[in-house]
């Protein structure tokens, strides 16, 4: 079986064979070359849900297998009415690719987007995502963002795809350029700019001046 990825969905048969889980994927752990996986189980017998880590030779198991269209359908639908758990947003590398497209077609009127990838490498210096410069990639990794919603999803790929619209059209785009702040502002979602960073938080202040002052 391929490694599995974020929104993938499987069927756990138990001991009793009439009785089975589905379960979803929600986050990879990737430590020194080894995987682990956080997913979301639903036992319908029960109609009961829980969150659970298993390591990557539990796919391996017999009683493991892909979810059919119609269990999917079924763990969506249950989730969408569970208290705990109906605004979970689990999002998928397809996700981030189609919304991509999506976001440069509508901000900057082009039919080009980068490569987006999710859970491409092990996590550095846990960030939610980043823009390789070197190879036009923009990454994401589940473990950091699978309690994000929907919406600080969208504007965390809005500001990987601004680093990314800026240095492709040849223009500053790193996070301590005053040209990469204007973008973000033009964009309304000025908030994400990396206020940690002495510099970039200064180039931030500094396209502010510029804006309030036109």
């Amino acid at each position: 079986m391929p490694i599995p990825r974020s929104g993938d969905c499987f069927v756990l048969h138990l001991t009793n064979q009439n009785s089975y889980a589905i379960f979803m994927v929600t986050a990879l752990f990737i430590r020194e070359k080894e995987v682990d996986f956080e997913t979301l189980m639903y036992y319908p017998s029960f109609n009961f849900f829980s969150l659970k880590e298993w390591g990557s030779d539990f796919f391996e198991f017999e009683n493991v297998r892909y979810a059919t269209e119609k269990e999917i359908n079924e763990f969506i639908t249950a989730k969408s009415k569970h208290k705990d758990y109906k605004n979970l947003f689990i999002f998928t590398e397809n996700f981030l690719q189609t919304e991509a497209k999506k976001l440069v077609k509508q901000h900057w009127g082009i039919d080009k987007e980068p490569l987006v990838a999710l859970d491409f490498s092990e996590c550095e210096d846990m960030k939610g995502a980043c823009f390789n410069s070197a190879n036009s990639l923009i990454e994401f990794w589940s473990e950091i963002n699978r309690q994000l919603t929907y919406q600080e999803v969208i504007e965390m790929l809005m500001h990987e795809l601004c680093h990314w619209y800026l240095c492709s059209t040849g223009q500053d785009f790193r996070d301590s350029d005053v040209r990469f702040a204007q973008e973000l502002i033009r964009l309304g979602i000025g908030h994400t700019h990396n206020s940690r960073n002495s510099e970039a938080a200064l180039a931030f202040r500094l396209a502010m001046n510029e804006e309030m002052n036109e």
